[in-house]
């Protein structure tokens, strides 16, 4: 009876990680053809712009968010009667979160780029985003019943309108503001069909509870500090790219940096879909917990280094192919960024460990640890080698938070052994 629960939950769980790998190839697919011409259309220089502003909107991101998505699927899977509570309370702390960033992020632009109204104007539109961002806890509702599958029918959606919508200013030669507005786009689409299908598929009636608000809060605070460091160090290279050279830096290094962040969509998925039954494991058994651990530290590592190995083989032939002989100043960058990604993603994927152990505590410091380190190497860096000077400090940044700050303590110290045994693919089986 046991082997039968499980061969169900196993086919459950690929069941959903398929249709979550498979919605993702397809927005690569389509984010990678038109990301590609919008930014032989607009240049380095616009193509700049874009991603200077998107910086400061990821910045905000984890602020918008409220730590709220490291302990969401736990929350709905501990409180089965009250997800409905959940959800709203989540939902109604976002929005409000999200409207004092969007407004944040105007005044910083305004102080840092006087009397540039393209750029304000872009980020007008661009932080749009960060509101309609909250349908995506109708997303982790679906993931927390193993139901991507529904989900990922909507997003294809979206990306879908989305493309059709990019593909329509190209050939009419619209300006850089309706690039702009693209990607909110998207989330506005999927956000209405989200909702729409949350209530078609009886979802919990939204309830608000300042209490419920309280404690979700207690839970995830940790986690509030900890992604805003992450994107700290995550943003802060095209930040001070932006400000101590260009604009057109910032576009080169930014194709880099998407040519290598690229295929994450893949170990994303497998950590979300790997996520609920590591931590149903935990409260039944300690050996299959550590076992499906360590399974997917492994499947990431070895995901990660096949990658870069492959983009760094094919790095010039990459960039040309795709983005033209204007963009190949991105290629040594690149080649050195690449790296970071495995650490980087391990990194998220120990949030899955950190959460079954219940040492939140500890994640803020592992943020700090990485947002000061990247901080000072970019200072000393970018200054020296410009765009290769970013790529170092982030490799190094990376190395730090996703492998070397665990190691002090013996607390938590054993997460660096189940990497290791990982990479060697020891007790996986």
């Amino acid at each position: 009876m046991l082997k039968k629960i499980k061969q169900i939950f196993y086919s459950k769980v690929f069941s959903n990680m398929k249709w979550m790998v498979g919605e993702r190839i397809l927005q690569m697919l389509i984010g990678l053809v038109i990301n590609m011409v919008t930014a032989r259309y607009l240049g380095v220089n616009n193509y700049g712009i874009i991603n200077y502003v998107s910086s400061f909107i990821a910045f905000f991101t984890p602020i918008c968010t409220l730590g709220l998505e490291g302990i969401i699927i736990k929350e709905l899977l501990d409180h089965l009667q009250k997800q409905g509570e959940v959800i709203g309370t989540a939902m109604g702390m976002r929005i409000i979160s999200s409207l004092l960033s969007m407004v944040s992020i105007l005044l910083i632009l305004a102080f840092l780029n006087p009397g540039d109204k393209i750029m304000l104007g872009v980020a007008v539109l661009q932080s749009l985003i960060l509101i309609f961002n909250t349908a995506d806890l109708f997303e982790f509702w679906y993931q927390s019943r193993l139901e991507s599958k529904k989900s990922v029918k909507i997003k294809v959606t979206s990306y879908s309108v989305v493309a059709v919508y990019k593909i329509l200013i190209l050939v009419f030669h619209k300006n850089i503001y309706w690039f702009a507005l693209s990607n909110t786009l998207d989330m506005i689409v999927a956000s209405v069909l989200l909702f729409i299908s949350y209530k078609k598929n009886s979802g919990p009636k939204l309830r608000f509870s300042f209490r419920k608000g309280k404690n979700m809060l207690k839970l995830s605070y940790n986690f509030i500090l900890s992604g805003l460091m992450v994107a700290v160090y995550a943003q802060m290279d095209k930040i001070m790219l932006g400000k101590m050279l260009d604009t057109t830096a910032v576009g080169l290094y930014s194709v880099g940096i998407y040519i290598c962040n690229l295929w994450n969509f893949v170990p994303n998925a497998v950590i979300v879909s790997l996520r609920p039954g590591i931590l149903q494991a935990k409260q039944y058994n300690e050996e299959l917990y550590v076992k499906k651990l360590k399974q997917m530290y492994a499947i990431i590592i070895w995901l990660s280094i096949l990658y870069a190995a492959i983009v760094c083989l094919f790095s010039k032939y990459i960039i040309w192919i795709l983005y033209g002989e204007d963009f190949l100043g991105a290629r040594i960058p690149m080649m050195i960024a690449v790296w970071y990604c495995g650490f980087s993603l391990l990194g998220g994927a120990r949030e899955v460990w950190i959460i079954s152990e219940n040492l939140q505590k500890y994640s803020k410091w592992y943020a700090l640890t990485g947002a000061l380190t990247n901080l000072i190497l970019n200072f000393l860096l970018i200054p020296q080698w410009g765009m290769t000077g970013a790529a170092v400090a982030t490799l190094i940044t990376q190395i730090m938070t996703g492998f070397l700050v665990t190691l002090p303590l013996k607390e938590t110290r054993v997460n660096n052994k189940y990497l290791v045994e990982a990479l060697f693919l020891k007790g996986i089986w």
